[in-house]
C-alpha cells in the first residue's frame, strides 16, 4: 500500500510539474504515510495460530512381562475374559481335561497374560518353550487358541504317560525326564511350589 501511494505521488508530481500539487498532497501524503506505517507495525506483531492442530504422539507400547495381570482387562492381553473362558472350556472338552485344571495351570504359568514371556523364553498363556511349541505345531505362541490347544495337548500327554495329575504337573514344569530320573516329583523347590499352587487353586490339599 505504501509503495502504491509513493507511485501515485510521483505520477501526480510529474503531471502537474510541481513537487506537491493535487492528488495526494505533501502534507496530506506525509500524514497518510505516517498513519499507514503505524498500522503496518501493529499488524506485523506475531500472534499465535489458533488454527494449528497438534500432532498426536502415540505412547510407547507396554513392555511385555510375565508378571502382568491380564484378568480384568489387562491392556497387554488380546482377548476378553469371556473369550478366554470359551477357549478353555472347548479345549478342555476336546482333550478330556478338567477345565478347572486347565485354568489353574494358565493362572500359575502366565497369570492369564497371553503375551507373557519368561526369562527362560517360555511364551504365552501356558508358557510354551520355543522347541515345545514347534513340536506341537503352534506357529503363533501368542495366539490364545493355538497356545492353549498346544499346552493342553502336552498336559494331556503327560497325564496319559504318568497316570497321575501331580506327576503330570511336575513333568509339565520340570520336564518328563526329571520325573523319570527321580521316580516321582523332583525335589525342586520351584516344581514343588508349582504343584502346590495349582492344587490350592483347585481346592485340593
Amino acid at each position: 500500500m505504501i509503495i502504491r501511494l509513493m507511485q501515485l505521488q510521483i505520477i501526480n508530481s510529474s503531471s502537474s510539474g510541481q513537487k506537491r500539487s493535487g492528488g495526494v498532497g505533501g502534507a496530506n501524503f506525509a500524514l497518510l504515510l505516517s498513519t499507514l506505517m503505524k498500522s503496518s507495525n501493529t499488524n506485523n506483531v506475531v500472534r499465535p495460530s489458533y488454527g494449528y492442530t497438534a500432532r498426536t504422539v502415540k505412547p510407547a507400547p507396554v513392555k511385555e512381562t510375565s508378571s502382568a495381570r491380564a484378568v480384568g482387562g489387562n491392556p497387554n492381553n488380546n482377548i476378553s475374559s469371556q473369550g478366554m473362558e470359551g477357549i478353555v472350556q472347548k479345549t478342555a472338552s476336546r482333550y478330556g481335561l478338567d477345565p478347572n485344571l486347565l485354568k489353574a495351570v494358565i493362572s500359575v504359568e502366565s497369570d492369564f497374560n497371553s503375551f507373557a514371556v519368561s526369562s527362560a523364553g517360555a511364551m504365552g498363556l501356558m508358557q510354551l518353550m520355543p522347541s515345545t511349541a514347534k513340536s506341537l505345531g503352534v506357529t503363533n505362541p501368542f495366539d490364545p487358541k493355538q497356545n492353549i490347544d498346544g499346552g493342553a495337548r502336552y498336559l494331556k500327554s503327560m497325564i496319559d504317560r504318568f497316570g497321575d495329575v501331580n506327576l503330570a504337573l511336575a513333568a509339565y514344569n520340570a520336564g518328563p525326564g526329571a520325573v523319570d530320573s527321580h521316580g516321582g516329583v523332583p525335589p525342586y523347590r520351584q516344581t514343588v511350589s508349582y504343584i502346590q499352587k495349582i492344587n490350592r487353586l483347585l481346592g485340593v490339599e
